[in-house]
């Protein structure tokens, strides 16, 4: 029987733009849902209920990624993912903004700026549960066939 060694990090381009798309897909529904919201002013429990969202999404997927891969090799791809995801929500905001106050004339990039804060916020909402769970996923990884062999001993 012949066994196929696939690189693990094979794929590994295909599996940034999926997760940073599916984190992008969570950003703008989550915008949308803010737009229709009937309330005037801020609505926390929303906040709060969609960054649950992106960190159970995170986790999850660092878990699988955990249990597939080494540490490292699973923790490398959420880097990119999550500088990406960073930087692609503070651009959807300030789209939304854009689109909220009806100011469509004017650069998204001049409101850019009142966003960079926030920069390091989704950084790690995205890279600390995802390495949490790339952490936990190798507890129930399986042993690779290198570290089961052992020298067998004279009897």
């Amino acid at each position: 029987m012949k066994t196929t060694s696939q690189h693990p990090l094979r794929g590994g381009l295909l599996r940034t733009i999926t997760r940073t798309t599916v984190f992008l897909a969570v950003a703008i529904v989550s915008q949308v849902v803010a737009a229709v919201d009937p309330t005037e002013t801020a609505n926390i429990g929303l906040g709060i209920a969609i960054f649950a969202v992106v960190v159970a999404i995170a986790f999850v997927w660092g878990l699988i990624d955990g249990k597939r891969y080494s540490f490292v090799t699973g923790a490398l791809p959420w880097l990119p993912i999550a500088a990406l995801t960073a930087v692609l929500n503070i651009l959807t905001t300030a789209v939304a903004e854009r689109i909220y106050i009806g100011d469509l004339t004017s650069s998204i990039f001049s409101s850019l700026p009142l966003y960079y804060d926030l920069l390091p916020f989704f950084f790690g909402l995205v890279l600390f549960p995802a390495l949490a769970g790339v952490g936990l996923g190798q507890a129930f990884r399986r042993p690779s066939s290198q570290t089961q062999t052992a020298e067998p001993t004279a009897g």
